[in-house]
Parts: C-alpha cells; structure tokens; sequence
C-alpha cells in the first residue's frame, strides 16, 4: 500500500512539474523555443552554466541523453562525471537526477542570456561552447530564430 500510494505521489509531482514548465511565460523582449528540434539544437553538444543560489551548474548535455557535471574537468581531484540524463519532448526539457527530476521551458533573454522556467525558475544561464567545457570559457554562441 505505502509503495503504491509513494508511486502515485511521485507520478503526480512529475506531472505538475511538467504542467508549470508548460504554463510558464516569457518575460517580456524574451523568445521561447517553439519546438522539440529547437531545443535539441539549442542544448545537445552544449554546455548550460548558471548559478541558483548556493549551486553552481556547469551541465553539458551530451548528445546520447546524459548530463555531465564539468566540476573541475580532468583534474583528478573533481573531475567530470554524469550526474543524470535529460530529455526534449512538447518543447520542454526534462533533467532527471535519480530520484529527483525537473521540467523546464526554456526562453532566450536578448542575446545574452536564458532563463530556464518550471519547478523553479534559473535567469541568466548561458548556453553554448561546443562539448565539455569550463563555463568560464562559455559565451552564448546558439541563439533562437
């Protein structure tokens, strides 16, 4: 009972997320992806950096479906890893972390910077460069037309 009732609860909460990500709005002078081959263009191969709050995402989105974590790139001490998948599907993308997932719609500020809008909403990511990366090195490079 206990195991039905927590599926239920999780299907629920990925459905809502899904449901906030797809209401989301685009502040005004800003441009939503329109659709799925957008947004695979804006993100596979690239590199998403963005600070929200206390975290630090420096996200590749490989073009198999997993998200790699830069962390410290080849220094042994921290070096990348994957840390989840991510997929495109209604215009939205979806990170899943295990047990944790989000869903986003994503929107172009200008030229200089994204705002991802759903559970939570991350303004002023950056979206570019051209496989793993250092995010110091990213410059939005990819713009929506």
């Amino acid at each position: 009972m206990f195991k039905s009732n927590l599926i239920a609860a999780l299907a629920f909460l990925a459905a809502a997320g899904a449901a906030q990500a797809q209401d989301c709005g685009c502040a005004s002078g800003s441009k939503r992806t329109t659709n799925n081959t957008q947004l695979v263009n804006l993100l596979t191969n690239r590199m998403v950096c963005a600070n929200v709050g206390n975290e630090k995402w420096q996200e590749h989105h490989n073009p198999n479906g997993q998200l790699w974590d830069y962390k410290l790139g080849s220094d042994p001490r921290d070096p990348s890893a994957p840390v989840g998948t991510y997929t495109i599907a209604n215009n939205l993308v979806t990170y899943n972390y295990g047990s944790e997932s989000y869903t986003y719609a994503v929107c172009a500020v200008g030229n200089s910077s994204y705002t991802f809008c759903g559970q939570r909403a991350i303004a002023g990511a950056k979206v570019g460069g051209s496989g793993l990366t250092a995010c110091a090195g990213v410059s939005n490079i990819v713009q929506l037309r």
